[in-house]
């Protein structure tokens, strides 16, 4: 697979994971970019598990560029991009205010639509691990939007 059909495939999924790590939208592109420079320079070896890959790099490229970054601890809202609806605003803005345990599950299980195994391949938890998280995961989230809705 070139690099420009890997780009076409993964873009989108590459940047919600780096928007939801991130917190808004240029930093994400920032990661975007960093993730697909470094398959460009280095391909991974596996295609097989080829979106796991790239999703993890932004996880950890996000992780690096908020920690070059220190934002300020104040800022817990995660803008939202301009093209949403008001009501996937407060989604995400809801999603944006959980731990990042249960976020991340979230992001992974409902934002890109991972099976619960690859999840917990992917995240190097159990199972059961990744079940709990994302069901008390969903707990948190109703609770944050009937405090807000």
């Amino acid at each position: 697979m070139d690099i420009e059909s890997i780009y076409r495939s993964y873009s989108q999924d590459v940047m919600n994971v780096a928007y939801f790590y991130t917190g808004n939208q240029e930093d994400a592109e920032d990661v975007l970019v960093d993730v697909f420079l470094s398959i460009m320079a280095r391909p991974p070896k596996n295609e097989a598990n080829l979106k796991s890959y790239l999703l993890r790099s932004a996880m950890n490229k996000s992780f690096d560029l908020r920690k070059r970054r220190r934002p300020d601890p104040l800022e817990t809202e995660i803008a939202a991009p301009v093209d949403q609806t008001p009501q996937q605003a407060f989604l995400v803005s809801a999603i944006a205010k959980l731990p990042l345990k249960y976020r991340e599950v979230l992001v992974l299980r409902f934002v890109e639509e991972m099976p619960e195994a690859e999840i917990a391949s992917f995240l190097r938890l159990s199972l059961s691990a990744v079940k709990k998280r994302v069901q008390r995961g969903k707990e948190k989230l109703k609770k944050e939007l009937e405090r807000h809705g």
